[in-house]
């Protein structure tokens, strides 16, 4: 009788566990969609050049970016799980983040394949800009003060002290 009551409390513990991990999960969700719908207009991804002819196209190259970008965040590794994502997503998320309903693999494959990276890398470089002016970006340094590597050497026969390169003024050519 007392393991049976045991039991039934280590049963409850696990529920009210998963619980919370999909309560955490769901906060984590809507954190992120909040983010994404936040920061994503800061790319004016509809600045992209679209290499698709005006005839047939159904969705803008800003739409369909954007559901590329949403998949990578949600951790899709394929075409295919996009499609699957952007399937099952509900009308209040797409709204959220301005989707336009399922987007067909073959839809993002082609436009991926024409687009120029170029146009691509200057919507990065303008959420970096947006996110450096904000302050979001911490820096990162080096552990010393400066550093210059442009792929030359100098063969000595000992290293003098803390410096890499020494040269006695005076000796040899070049000296200074």
């Amino acid at each position: 009788p007392a393991t049976k009551g045991l039991a039934k409390d280590r049963s409850r513990a696990r529920c009210v566990q998963a619980e919370e991990v999909f309560v955490n999960d769901i906060r984590m969700t809507k954190r992120i969609a909040g983010m994404l719908a936040k920061r994503l207009p800061e790319a004016a991804l509809d600045e992209v050049d679209d290499p698709r002819a005006r005839r047939g196209r159904r969705r803008g190259v800003a739409s369909v970016l954007r559901a590329v970008v949403v998949g990578m965040v949600a951790g899709c590794r394929s075409l295919l799980e996009l499609e699957q994502l952007t399937a099952q997503m509900a009308p209040r998320m797409r709204r959220l983040l301005k989707l336009t309903g399922r987007l067909p693999d073959t839809t993002a494959r082609d436009l991926l394949c024409r687009l120029n990276p170029l146009a691509l890398r200057q919507a990065l470089h303008r959420l970096i800009r947006h996110a450096h002016r904000r302050k979001a970006l911490a820096p990162e340094t080096l552990p010393f003060g400066m550093v210059a590597m442009d792929g030359k050497s100098t063969a000595l026969s000992s290293w003098a002290g803390d410096y890499a390169q020494y040269q006695p003024h005076g000796e040899g050519r070049g000296a200074h």
